[in-house]
């Protein structure tokens, strides 16, 4: 990874990077890094415009608060929840057949209404502001992350590392079944580094994604909490492999999360989500940047 430090500096001078190693440039004063939009593109040729295909990521079978709620499709974009199993609140659960939820949007980002109760008489009070936010489609892993504010309140509150404020609650819900047209994730594969492990400034991070040449991956976004790192356009052709570097960051000294969303040409979403601890600065890398990597690697 030194090396690779090396090859990117040596571009100020007049060089050029090693093959299938993209450095993305610094600007503003004293060298500060901006994060810039941009997309990786890992199959031969141009993209064409992608449809998505089979069932939408928020489909299937969610356990919430002990119950389960069903999130089909209605409309292209919309959806409903409705409560398959009973949930049990201590006061105040929803009852099988409830809409419980109405969704708007796609691929890993929605947004719609929850319908809350008041105890202890539990009348309804109407829907609430929500959010849905899809943090993993491990098969074995699936994650949807919930925030809703009490109708009335307004839009979902969070601070920077996604944690609710205000009246704003957060559920992180798993998957119970998948949709009856299929698993949508199925696409390709992310690996992120392990949750037993803190980031530590200065020290890199390597993102590892595979991309089938069935329906090979076109994009990739990296999210340090709420704010994005991304990676220029780039062909990845023949070769089998390729290490991009998508920008350096100063870490934050409190947990962070790292998030990868990435989408096939075939209009496929892949999401992974992970949270570390920050390890305890030294002095040496007080103000040490961390960069991070794509390891985009291309199988049948």
């Amino acid at each position: 990874m030194r090396g690779l430090a090396a090859a990117c500096g040596r571009m100020s001078d007049g060089g050029r990077p090693p093959v299938g190693v993209l450095c993305v440039g610094m600007s503003g004063k004293a060298g500060v890094l901006h994060a810039v939009i941009a997309a990786v593109v890992l199959a031969a040729g141009g993209i064409s415009p992608a449809t998505a295909a089979g069932a939408d990521l928020i489909e299937g079978t969610w356990h919430f608060q002990g119950g389960q709620i069903l999130v089909s499709e209605q409309t292209p974009g919309t959806f409903a929840g409705v409560v398959t199993r009973e949930t049990r609140f201590a006061e105040c659960p929803h009852p099988i057949g409830q809409r419980l939820w109405d969704i708007k949007g796609g691929a890993d980002s929605y947004h719609g209404t929850h319908v809350g109760y008041r105890s202890p008489t539990c009348p309804d009070e109407g829907g609430g502001q929500s959010t849905w936010t899809i943090m993993d489609t491990e098969p074995s892993n699936f994650v949807l992350r919930f925030c809703s504010n009490t109708p009335g309140a307004g839009p979902v509150q969070t601070d920077d590392a996604g944690n609710p404020v205000g009246t704003t609650r957060c559920f992180n819900l798993t998957r119970a079944k998948p949709p009856a047209g299929g698993d949508p994730a199925v696409a390709g594969a992310i690996t992120l580094p392990s949750k037993q492990r803190c980031l530590s400034r200065g020290r890199s991070v390597r993102i590892r994604l595979v991309s089938r040449r069935k329906d090979p991956l076109v994009k990739a976004t990296v999210f340090l909490n709420k704010r994005k790192l991304h990676v220029t356009r780039l062909h990845l052709g023949k070769r089998k492999r390729v290490l991009s570097r998508v920008g350096s960051r100063r870490l934050p000294r409190v947990r962070v999360t790292v998030r990868v969303v990435a989408a096939t040409r075939r209009g496929r979403t892949v999401v992974a989500s992970r949270r570390y601890p920050a390890c305890a600065p030294t002095r040496a890398l007080t103000d040490a940047k961390t960069p991070f990597y794509l390891d985009i690697r291309s199988i049948p």
